[in-house]
């Protein structure tokens, strides 16, 4: 940014760089910036049961749990493809998961591996994000299904895009 003083000089007032640094400081949580590894600042004593988790876009995540807050996407959750900057599957399961009322089962028996290697890789995000060690989507053997032990849920406008 350039500044011009009464005398008409001209100076640098912030690079670039600084102005972006400063920016990011107001709108990343303290962890999410590039090149840190995000830990949510999960309260002392919390469960997943005290966890809300909405979609408000397709790719961003609105977690709450008492008090505090964030707004997530993929990458916070190491569920963005380096390669092709994508979500992972595991990011499209927990999506599922969301339009499904929190449970995921299946017809196809062709699936089962498929599925239950995804939904070990989501638990296994999961965990080390929130700074939990219980299983966040265990199995209902009375469902026959996986069941999220948080509340998800997506907004009305994310879950008419997601279920077309």
């Amino acid at each position: 940014m350039l500044t011009v003083d009464a005398a008409g000089k001209v100076t640098a007032k912030d690079s670039a760089q600084t102005i972006v640094s400063n920016w990011l400081e107001t709108v990343l949580p303290k962890s999410a910036k590039p090149g840190s590894e995000y830990q949510f600042p999960t309260p002392a004593g919390a469960t997943w049961e005290q966890f809300v988790f909405e979609f408000t876009a397709t790719e961003m995540l609105l977690v709450s749990c008492g008090q505090i807050q964030e707004r997530l996407e993929p990458e916070h959750l190491k569920m963005k493809n380096q390669n092709s900057g994508k979500p992972t599957l595991q990011w499209t399961l927990l999506r599922s998961l969301a339009t499904t009322g929190g449970s995921i089962s299946w017809q196809d028996q062709d699936a089962t591996g498929r599925v239950k290697k995804q939904k070990q890789e989501l638990a296994n995000k999961l965990k080390q994000t929130f700074g939990l060690s219980e299983d966040p989507v265990p199995w209902n053997e009375g469902e026959k299904a996986y069941k999220a032990r948080f509340v998800i849920k997506a907004a009305d406008n994310v879950l008419r895009q997601l279920t077309g």
